[in-house]
């Protein structure tokens, strides 16, 4: 079966060179079928102009105004309806990115028709053997929520697929049938 192609969304607002850091760290990336879609959220600092300047491949969707994280990714939905995605990876513009991590979310989302979103294991970037979250648990009787792994240090512990409650937002590949079937992301949040 042929790689279905992602689409990976980054919103960014005022953050200029944390995006140019993580849109670097998708250039190395081993996954091809990939298009990279900057969401700009009316950013004041020049972003769109210094984004175009140092990725001039990169497609940028400039918004009026804020729309926040559920609402940038919404705007690139409806601009991404009709690519054939099989996927889309939402990647906070502050987060990096291993070569490999679109290739294993893939993986992980391809080995079961029932996957709809899945979630990288993501660490600390001030100390890159810490875990910051693989995973949330979310207490149904209180409402509690807990990041899974939390300020453990990574020793491979969490390495397998396993289904959890919620995923950690930074990093998170969804399956384009889901955004379709289900609908946009909830705008209040």
């Amino acid at each position: 079966m042929p790689d279905p192609p992602v689409c990976v969304i980054v919103v960014n607002w005022n953050r200029c060179e944390d995006t140019l850091e993580c849109l670097a760290s998708l250039e190395s990336s081993s996954y091809e079928k990939t298009r990279v879609l900057v969401v700009d959220n009316g950013s004041t600092d020049g972003s769109p102009q210094r984004i175009r300047e140092k990725f001039p491949k990169i497609e940028i969707l400039e918004l009026p105004e804020n729309k926040g994280f559920a609402g940038g990714n919404n705007a690139a939905f409806r601009h991404l309806r009709d690519t054939g995605a099989g996927y889309f990876f939402l990647l906070n513009n502050d987060a990096v990115v291993a070569a490999d991590a679109i290739a294993m979310l893939v993986a992980a989302a391809e080995s079961a028709p029932d996957i709809g979103v899945v979630g990288a294991k993501v660490l600390f970037a001030d100390d890159p053997m810490t875990l910051e979250s693989v995973g949330v648990a979310v207490n149904m009787r209180t409402g509690r929520v807990r990041q899974i792994g939390y300020g453990e240090k990574d020793t491979g512990q969490y390495s397998e697929l396993c289904r959890r409650d919620a995923v950690n937002g930074c990093a998170m590949l969804i399956r384009a049938s889901l955004v379709e079937n289900a609908g946009p992301l909830d705008e209040e949040y």
